[in-house]
């Protein structure tokens, strides 16, 4: 049975994870699926700070927003808050956050942020070896391609 705390966590990840690839391709999506994130009192729930990774999908998704979505423009304060405040600690998470605050993946070029973004994962307890050697042999073919234009 889990807790009321991990229920939001989870929805935390799960809901952005929805929401940002919708909104990517440019299909509108309400923007009304993040109000569950809000308790009694309207206000973003504390106990959503203890979830970074899924604070750091909030921030992406919520770059992703249009003019008058407020509780978009204050997941993004909030996620921005609380961000800031871990990027203090050395782990790959760190290191993502940190990109992320200066350069959202909605803002940036995919294939440029490929090489930054490759050695966070090389970084994470989970990385998978053999994906990890496919995406670095992927990136280099496409630089040798450059090279050769």
């Amino acid at each position: 049975m889990s807790s009321e705390s991990d229920d939001d966590n989870n929805d935390l990840y799960a809901i952005a994870l929805k929401f940002r690839p919708v909104r990517k391709q440019g299909y509108n999506m309400s923007c009304d699926v993040f109000n569950k994130l809000k308790d009694s009192q309207g206000n973003l729930k504390d106990s959503l700070v203890n979830d970074h990774g899924g604070m750091l999908s909030i921030y992406e998704a919520t770059h992703l927003r249009v003019h008058g979505e407020d509780i978009l423009d204050e997941a993004l304060a909030f996620a921005t808050a609380h961000l800031e405040s871990t990027v203090t600690r050395s782990s790959p998470l760190a290191a993502q956050i940190t990109h992320a605050l200066m350069q959202p993946i909605c803002k940036g070029i995919t294939r440029l942020d490929a090489r930054h973004h490759l050695s966070i994962y090389e970084e994470k307890a989970s990385c998978n070896k053999v994906l990890l050697s496919f995406a670095k042999l992927d990136f280099n073919l496409l630089q040798n391609n450059i090279k050769r234009n």
